[in-house]
């Protein structure tokens, strides 16, 4: 029998007060990319992942066309 495909919801809210520096830590680099392309990367490539929705500010959105 084979598992259906799951969502992954990555929470990606946080404004990053208590780390400091001014830049949210989702948005902070660790070896070349941010911690929310890392943690992107790690959901994508597990096998019953079908689907990642990523929760952000809306202020840290790109406005539609």
């Amino acid at each position: 029998m084979t598992s259906a495909p799951v969502s992954a919801i990555l929470a990606a809210g946080g404004l990053g007060t208590r780390l400091g520096g001014g830049v949210p830590k989702q948005f902070r680099v660790l070896d070349g990319q941010t911690l929310l392309e890392r943690s992107l990367a790690t959901l994508a490539r597990h096998p019953r992942i079908g689907e990642v929705i990523v929760a952000l500010p809306a202020g840290h959105l790109d406005p539609l066309p």
